[in-house]
């Protein structure tokens, strides 16, 4: 394994079961110190998850660590990465993976059933990340990956969840601006497997239930090891991209970007309401795309634009 994170230490949030063990897992096989970050017991036992996976990495000798904070709160990311700071001295690696489903139609979704979703999926990311970051600039280091969903492209009774995962894309974008003279990359998984937040909070939909159908039928690959490869790569040392989404679907891997067409570029006149509407063919034509790095790459392409046109 050429991939190593040999005295790196990993915060994964959401590691006592499902994906975020799997990473714990890969990341602690591959030599990192890994702080299981997890608040969730068994409800028939009461054992702590986050317990249960420390012990399977120390068994398998590695080095780990139990953080059961709420991510939900600020105090809580704050213990998370104290904990990896007294255990381990630094932090290398953070991987945002906790979350949970609360599906309703959007008509009945309730102020709750909004936030709860909001401050583990976002707000979780800023309370574990913002003192990870600090010590990250500090190092001259880091690598984190949020984890974002392929519910961004739209589904029944998901709107909450939606909007928290279409979020986590653009705070990806905007920590990868900041961190790129400081060596901090970071860049977001859209991951599908087997989950139990799925199984523990069923979305409606008949062509859900067809879905599932055939990835029952290719239940090998629809499992966390197909998505633990890439989330591997992207938190280490090798990773040299920053600002990506990236998709892992059964055994599938690739980019998921925010792309502008073309577009149509009005005359001097102010355009009216129905010019946009004679143009909305060209407007939304992505034959000729293209792909910002940032907010300022797009006006500087209209700019570039404006001055062919005009000379200024």
């Amino acid at each position: 394994m050429d991939i190593s994170f040999r005295d790196q230490v990993a915060i994964v949030t959401g590691a006592g079961r499902g994906l975020g063990r799997q990473y714990a897992l890969e990341l602690a096989r591959r030599g990192a110190a890994v702080v299981v970050a997890d608040f969730g017991r068994d409800s028939e036992t009461g054992e702590s998850w986050a317990d249960r996976v420390v012990l399977e990495i120390e068994a398998s000798g590695g080095q780990a660590i139990a953080a059961t904070h709420s991510v939900a709160e600020a105090a809580g990311g704050d213990a998370i990465v104290q904990t990896a700071i007294d255990a381990f001295g630094r932090v290398d690696v953070f991987i945002h993976n906790a979350g949970f489903l609360r599906p309703n139609y959007f008509e009945d979704l309730n102020v709750a059933g909004v936030r709860d979703i909001l401050d583990v999926h976002l707000m979780g990311a800023f309370h574990v990340g913002q003192p990870a970051w600090k010590i990250m600039k500090r190092q001259g280091y880091g690598r984190i990956v949020l984890t974002s969903s392929s519910a961004v492209f739209g589904y029944h009774a998901s709107a909450n969840y939606a909007a928290a995962k279409a979020a986590i894309l653009g705070l990806t974008t905007a920590l990868a601006v900041e961190g790129e003279d400081h060596d901090i990359l970071v860049n977001a998984i859209l991951p599908h497997a087997q989950s139990d937040i799925v199984k523990d909070n069923p979305i409606p939909g008949s062509r859900l239930k067809a879905m599932r159908e055939s990835l029952e039928a290719n239940r090998d690959r629809w499992q966390p090891n197909y998505v633990s490869p890439i989330v591997a790569y992207l938190a280490s040392s090798a990773c040299s991209v920053t600002g990506q989404a990236y998709s892992a679907v059964l055994g599938r891997y690739s980019r998921v970007t925010l792309a502008i067409a073309d577009g149509w570029m009005a005359d001097a006149e102010i355009p009216t309401a129905e010019d946009i509407r004679f143009h909305m063919p060209v407007i939304s034509a992505m034959d000729r795309a293209t792909y910002p790095l940032n907010m300022i790459d797009e006006a500087i392409g209209v700019l570039d634009k404006l001055r062919d046109r005009t000379g200024r």
